[in-house]
């Protein structure tokens, strides 16, 4: 048996330099499983005893009340501890989440280092394998020991190392059209498999499992025991094919580098076709409780693209074909297919939903870091209320670094510096200042287009511009690193009303 706080003396856990911030009495629970997992959902798949380890991105944007219920729904699965990664997703820890945990008694653990979450399940998994592995022959068999195994969360993965540790040798399991799904090894060595075993689902076969090397007849029993395994996890219908999207994409945005979740083959068993295509990810957020049916709806019918339900927003894995290489073109094709979708949808819908695109890829690695830039600018761009039919991740760069990285109190002296006295002449009834100087930094200093913008005559835009020079100094306006400075301000200003105003 390992406990908890064996766990965490792991090499591979204190790398991560863990933090034990709720729940300390239960350091002395036993490990049955280690789970990775990003949905919000993710309670009913666990049997008890399992460490769960999530970066927390099923968890941005939800209420207090849901994070209660995420923490009570763990608790109520005798879960044995939450391990919260800490930098990619969550600067710090949600304050809901830790009062829940330490209210209901949840061992609750933050990771201040990034290690793949690949290495720590894999070690674990190798340890708890190797504590149960049978010694003396009055032990449970391999049969037992994989209905053991299953009981304590197995994926296919863990199925085939659990194999691979027992029979010592190299195990992979195909799918029915012979492509390799999972191996114990990176490579398969050369010529037939000494043993070879259908899995098979109500008589029919869904793969099978081959075991490499010369012991032939020590494999028979373990794989035997394995293919039973993989066919009880391949027929599990307690997940559907929309929450097992969910999962491979939220895990992919956390991980995009881990070889396992990156694959082609998770791709393509997710709904992707790669063959001559590009994708690029889209977020659609902005939208009610009630927009939601018609609007996957109106995905469905418009086949733009994969798409996938993350709950605060919809994630669409947009296809084009590869020989779109130009940016112009790759928008235009972009920008057509979605016009041609909100077309159909009430106007009311139109005018709330936000549509936010990232950068266009070819692997599925770089889909899961685009897919993650473009969710994290779709925030940006419904807090700040953008009314463009499209709004590019790219474009909002900056607001992501200011919103992200630099501490609250630091941007708010920063705006106080370069336009506070605007802010306040604004308050001491002047007509928009602080608006004019925005309007003239997004016409890029054109005062043409930016009367334009404002819909008031050049003269009263010159009156204003007379008032801002006024206040800020007479070479405000004309310095090109003034003018950086006041362009960054006014983004820090604007995202703070803006989130002034939603909360």
């Amino acid at each position: 048996m390992l406990t908890l706080a064996e766990l965490l003396q792991m090499p591979q856990i204190e790398r991560a330099r863990p933090l034990v911030v709720a729940g300390e009495d239960g350091l002395a629970r036993s490990v049955r499983w280690v789970h990775t997992s990003e949905i919000f959902e993710i309670s009913p798949l666990l049997h008890g005893g399992e460490v769960l380890l999530t970066t927390g991105l099923g968890l941005v944007g939800r209420r207090p009340s849901e994070i209660a219920t995420y923490v009570s729904n763990l608790v109520d699965r005798n879960v044995t501890a939450l391990m919260v990664e800490i930098g990619r997703t969550f600067s710090t820890l949600p304050s809901t989440l830790l009062s829940n945990a330490i209210k209901s008694g949840l061992t609750l653990i933050e990771l201040h280092q990034i290690v793949p979450f690949v290495e720590i399940t894999e070690a674990t998994h190798r340890e708890i394998i190797s504590r149960e592995q049978p010694d003396k022959p009055s032990q449970p068999g391999p049969n037992n020991l994989f209905l053991e195994h299953l009981a304590s969360g197995a994926t296919i993965r863990s199925v085939i190392d659990l194999t691979s540790r027992i029979a010592g040798e190299v195990v992979a399991y195909v799918d029915a059209a012979g492509e390799v799904v999972v191996t114990s090894a990176d490579e398969i060595p050369k010529g037939s498999p000494a043993t070879s075993i259908e899995v098979l689902i109500n008589g029919r076969p869904r793969g099978a499992l081959h075991i490499f090397g010369a012991k032939k007849n020590a494999h028979k029993a373990v794989s035997v025991a394995a293919a039973q395994s993989l066919a009880v996890l391949l027929s599990r219908s307690d997940m559907p094919a929309a929450l097992v999207r969910r999962e491979w994409l939220l895990t992919l945005m956390a991980s995009p580098d881990d070889p396992e979740i990156a694959s082609d083959i998770r791709a393509k068993a997710a709904g992707l076709e790669l063959t001559g295509n590009t994708m690029q990810p889209v977020i659609f957020s902005g939208f009610s409780v009630n927009d939601r049916s018609p609007l996957l709806a109106s995905l469905a019918n418009s086949r733009v693209g994969l798409v996938i339900d993350l709950d605060d927003c919809l994630a669409v894995i947009s296809m084009s074909p590869r020989e779109r290489t130009k940016e112009r073109a790759r928008r235009e094709y972009l920008e057509t297919t979605l016009k041609s979708l909100t077309s159909t949808l009430d106007i009311a819908l139109r005018q709330r939903l936000r549509i936010t695109a990232g950068d266009p890829v070819t692997d599925i690695s770089s889909l899961g870091r685009n897919m993650r830039t473009a969710r994290s600018a779709s925030r940006i761009n419904e807090l700040l209320g953008n009314s463009a039919s499209i709004r590019y991740a790219s474009e909002l760069g900056a607001h992501q670094l200011l919103a992200n990285s630099v501490p609250d109190r630091t941007l708010e002296l920063f705006v106080d510096e370069q336009i506070g006295a605007l802010i306040d002449a604004d308050a001491r009834g002047s007509r928009d200042l602080v608006g004019t100087l925005e309007a003239l930094t997004r016409a890029g200093f054109s005062k043409t287009i930016a009367s334009e913008a404002l819909g008031i005559r050049r003269q009263t835009l010159h009156n204003r511009l007379g008032k801002i020079a006024e206040v800020l100094g007479p070479t405000a306006l004309e310095d090109p690193e003034r003018r950086f400075s006041l362009q960054v301000a006014l983004v820090a200003w604007r995202l703070r009303i803006s989130a002034a105003a939603r909360s």
